[in-house]
């Protein structure tokens, strides 16, 4: 009796003081039964299925999805996990909508490639002209289009803050006439960049950023959408148990609209597969990076909406990581154009060192894909 009251107590004492600690132990014993859940389409590969084996053990997230398009333009598609309470709740399904977090700027680039094919802007477009700014704006005035699709404009700033107004889209004058710019050229991943992209679009098409790529590729029809703090009924919930700020009480008050270029977008792996698809069939080439550069190296080649790596010799991926608190992502593309997409309703545990993403894209490399 004494004993199973200690046992109790200790057990409360760590869920009071570490709740994500104890989630944390828990995922051992829940991974199994999230790889049990797991169901494929008809005649889905059979690498399909094992990869969703892999999203789960190494990426961290017991509610998943992966979609594959070959190369005549089949889809084929896995699910595993529940949409909230594991084993309570409806089960994840095809449409499930996940959040795409950064997966959402390769939309934003073709976009702003469409818009260079229809010599609405070019590459070399400079930011104090597309924003009619006065002469001798600043360094953050000589941006290009160009430099912010590549990460390599050197400006500074955040738009992910919580309880506060980002400087974009609301005060881009300022942030132009700032001459706040870093190294340009230099390789620095900006999500602020893409934000001012969509401002971009917005002044290219002369309508918002969303109704722009809306009319240019028919989202809502595919069900992909915008994030709000909360989930929405046709979103799975998050699992924020390996991320060490944010949580069920604190999931991101950030400015929903103002990161929609950036990583606002949600939907299924099988709705955005296909959206790659047809992106693909008209893409330009520079929607694929094709630089000299060491692929082998991790995250080294970076191009205007994908990097490309290679886990092998013999394979070169072009590669589009997606997070937000409690969602992750990935599209892959491989050099006969076919598309693999996974996505989890958790954080990947220390994403930033990128190792479980590496060895996860080791696996994807020993498949046929």
């Amino acid at each position: 009796m004494l004993l199973g009251i200690i046992c109790l107590s200790l057990a409360l004492h760590y869920w009071l003081s570490d709740r994500n600690a104890v989630m944390r132990a828990l995922f051992t014993v829940q991974a199994p039964i999230a790889r049990l859940s797991a169901k494929c389409s008809e005649g889905a590969p059979d690498w399909l299925g094992e990869m969703t084996s892999h999203g789960i053990v190494r990426l961290k997230a017991l509610s998943t999805q992966v979609a594959f398009v070959d190369e005549q333009g089949k889809l084929s598609h896995c699910e595993t996990g529940w949409k909230s309470t594991m084993l309570l709740s409806e089960m994840v399904d095809q449409d499930t909508r996940f959040r795409y977090g950064s997966l959402t700027k390769p939309i934003t680039a073709a976009k702003v490639l469409d818009l260079v094919k229809e010599e609405k802007l070019t590459l070399q477009s400079a930011l104090d002209d597309l924003f009619s700014m006065p002469e001798g704006t600043g360094s953050v005035g000589d941006v290009t289009v160009g430099q912010l699709l590549s990460h390599r404009s050197g400006i500074r700033g955040q738009i992910f803050v919580n309880n506060m107004t980002p400087v974009c889209p609301y005060a881009l004058s300022d942030l132009i006439s700032s001459g706040n710019v870093g190294s340009v050229g230099d390789f620095q991943y900006s999500n602020l960049g893409y934000c001012i992209l969509g401002e971009v679009i917005a002044v290219a098409t002369g309508r918002s950023y969303r109704s722009a790529v809306e009319s240019s590729y028919y989202l809502s029809e595919r069900n992909i959408g915008y994030v709000q703090y909360d989930e929405a009924v046709d979103e799975v919930e998050r699992d924020f148990r390996f991320n060490d700020f944010y949580g069920r009480n604190l999931k991101g008050r950030f400015d929903y609209d103002a990161i929609s270029s950036t990583a606002g977008m949600s939907g299924s792996a099988s709705a955005y597969a296909l959206l790659l698809r047809d992106l693909i069939k008209g893409a330009a080439p520079d929607f694929f990076y094709s630089g000299d550069c060491d692929s082998s190296v991790f995250k080294k080649c970076y191009g205007y909406a994908f990097y490309e790596y290679s886990p092998v010799s013999e394979k070169a991926y072009q590669i589009k990581e997606g997070y937000l608190p409690g969602a992750s992502g990935v599209a892959v593309i491989n050099e006969n154009r076919e598309i693999f997409v996974w996505l989890g309703n958790s954080d990947t545990d220390n994403a930033a060192a990128g190792q479980n993403m590496k060895g996860f894209l080791a696996e994807l490399a020993k498949t046929r894909f």
